[in-house]
């Protein structure tokens, strides 16, 4: 449900409304997300301790918040602001035009803040808005790869067997993928950026071999870790780059609205 009344009475807290973000909201915005920060970094070390200070969490609300076309909203009671959410267009050749959230955080003792999305005005939805887009042809497809092999920052590895490449996997800094924002990047931190193999070479062992290639190279470079992401409902995925010691430290979740 999306309303279209941008004042709602917000529930546990007595008085809270939920009104569109302000540029003033920033520092107390700053502050819930260091908290948030903090909090994950037991689960996930990993990640870089910087953005716990509030300062620093600060400015990566103030650059989401001056992103163009960016709209938000925040839970807030008289001065005290509970929680936050702010988004902007992305367009992007696989899923169209969409509006991603880029930053949110609440306070931890009030776990109904999550859902605060769907309080926003239809104008100012935060949800993913998907539209039809075609699926890449092989072609579109070999030509990306082909760009990532002549990139010096890209380190590509492939799998043969009996002499025939069946696969092949690249290796490059996690700061060439522009999917990762800094608050969700580990510092010093390689990306394994791509891994396929062919169906009929599948069960040989290639796919472990061309994650384990990358995670090598990782080491070598000097990183300190691999980050790499996929679709959980890729099963093969599922299956394989957690046998090679990759933990879960973030979901991507969407829904599809406007149909």
């Amino acid at each position: 449900m999306t309303s279209q009344n941008p004042e709602r009475t917000f529930w546990p807290m007595s008085g809270a409304h939920v009104r569109p973000f302000q540029a003033g909201d920033v520092p107390a915005a700053g502050a819930l997300l260091a908290a948030r920060h903090r909090a994950h970094r037991l689960s996930c070390p990993l990640l870089s301790p910087r953005y716990e200070n509030d300062q620093a969490a600060a400015a990566q609300v103030a650059a989401a918040f001056a992103l163009p076309g960016a709209s938000g909203a925040v839970a807030a009671a008289g001065d005290d602001i509970a929680g936050f959410v702010l988004g902007a267009p992305k367009d992007s050749p696989v899923w169209g035009a969409n509006v991603w959230v880029v930053r949110r955080a609440h306070r931890a003792d009030l776990p109904a803040l999550a859902s605060l999305e769907v309080e926003l005005p239809r104008q100012h939805s935060l949800a993913p808005v998907f539209s039809a887009s075609p699926v890449p042809s092989y072609e579109e497809c070999l030509a990306g790869w082909e760009k990532d092999f002549d990139d010096p920052a890209y380190t590509t590895f492939v799998a043969e067997v009996e002499g025939a490449v069946v696969g092949s996997s690249i290796g490059c800094p996690l700061e060439k993928a522009g999917g990762h924002p800094p608050l969700t990047r580990p510092d010093r931190a390689g990306f394994l950026a791509f891994a396929a193999v062919f169906p009929h070479a599948r069960g040989l062992g290639a796919g472990r071999a061309l994650g384990e290639a990358v995670i090598a190279w990782t080491a070598q470079a000097g990183y300190d870790c691999v980050v790499t992401d996929w679709r959980v409902t890729n099963l093969l995925s599922s299956r394989t780059w957690p046998r090679l010691g990759f933990e879960e430290s973030f979901l991507r979740l969407h829904p599809v609205i406007g149909y």
